[in-house]
């Protein structure tokens, strides 16, 4: 299966079977108000989970099989999510996603909970070091614009902001720490 999101807000699920020549989708609906954002599958399970955020500040959890909406949840009453990635983590049993906000706060999701087992990991803003925070002036607030997780390292996570990249990343004994690392003039300056 191929699954895509559009600007419209509709999820399609696409038959890619060799020697299929109808590209028609076998399914698409509307999934968000004002579009679809990003999407991930979550980890850690037999049967992965679509979670998809969108610009109505959502963010749902859908049946890849069957393709139906098992849980929706706001993390933030008006900023849409940035970006969602799938995320495993040993001391966190049952969150199998994060999502960041624009502020930039990066909250644990477990899908299968009726809330959506929410839980905040850490404000990227306030685990950065002062002085690299200094480089936006008075201009604005951090802020977090996406979000993906290691392909192979499932607790590590890359934050795309208005300063640079953030990297998370998580021990087995600790919550993960945040570093930003800036691009320039062919150096790297990273805090940890």
């Amino acid at each position: 299966r191929f699954i895509t999101g559009c600007a419209g807000g509709t999820l399609a699920w696409w038959n890619l079977t060799p020697g299929i020549k109808d590209f028609t989708p076998q399914r698409a609906f509307k999934a968000h108000d004002g579009g679809v954002v990003c999407a991930t599958l979550t980890a850690g399970q037999q049967t992965p989970l679509l979670l998809t955020t969108g610009n109505d500040s959502s963010v749902a959890a859908w049946n890849i099989v069957t393709g139906k909406e098992i849980a929706r949840f706001k993390p933030h009453s008006k900023l849409p999510c940035s970006g969602i990635a799938s995320w495993l983590h040993p001391r966190c049993e049952g969150f199998s996603a994060v999502v960041i906000t624009k502020e930039p706060i990066v909250l644990m999701i477990n899908p299968n909970a009726k809330n959506g087992g929410l839980m905040g990991l850490c404000n990227v803003a306030e685990k950065a070091p002062s002085n690299i925070l200094a480089l936006l002036g008075t201009k604005s607030p951090l802020k977090a614009y996406s979000m993906i997780g290691h392909p192979v390292q499932t607790h590590i996570l890359f934050v795309g902001t208005n300063l640079g990249v953030a990297v998370l990343g998580a021990t087995p004994r600790a919550r993960p720490p945040a570093a930003i690392a800036r691009l320039g003039s062919g150096s790297v300056r990273s805090a940890t």
